[in-house]
């Protein structure tokens, strides 16, 4: 591979990383949405709660595909220079194919700290009449956690 083909790959992780703090900025959204909604309405219906619980999970399961590719094509691209026939396409999609069962479960992926973050921080509102703007504060307070 030339050292532009090596400069592609570097430029489309790059846009992956991107790509991954839309992803964090989605979670984080989600989880104010329904802050805010249930601010308004603490007898919110299930149904919308679900909507945006199983939003969470699409996130969470997004952002594990984006960390998957990012692992696959940083193992491509060391193969690739060590050996220049290795078939890219086929190469990332099986990697792919073997982290993607790991982690996309429905438990795995409920067990993520973002997720529970979000399930707390409902339950603190519904049960405990915790005041919205601190667990928004709490939710800025760890975006590394996300």
């Amino acid at each position: 591979m030339t050292h532009a083909s090596f400069r592609v790959v570097d430029q489309a992780l790059a846009n992956l990383q991107k790509v991954d703090a839309y992803v964090k900025n989605g979670m984080e959204t989600t989880t104010e949405t329904v802050l805010d909604l249930l601010e308004t309405d603490k007898d919110l219906p299930e149904e919308t709660q679900s909507d945006l619980k199983n939003m969470m999970i699409e996130f969470i399961d997004l952002q594990n595909d984006l960390e998957n590719l990012q692992t696959a094509a940083e193992e491509v691209k060391q193969k690739i220079s060590e050996d220049e026939t290795v078939d890219v396409e086929y190469s990332i999609m099986t990697k792919m194919s073997e982290l993607k069962g790991a982690n996309t479960n429905l438990e795995s992926l409920r067990q993520h700290v973002a997720y529970k973050d979000m399930l707390d921080k409902i339950n603190d509102i519904i049960h405990d009449g915790t005041d919205v703007i601190n667990c928004i504060f709490d939710l800025f307070q760890k975006p590394d956690d996300i």
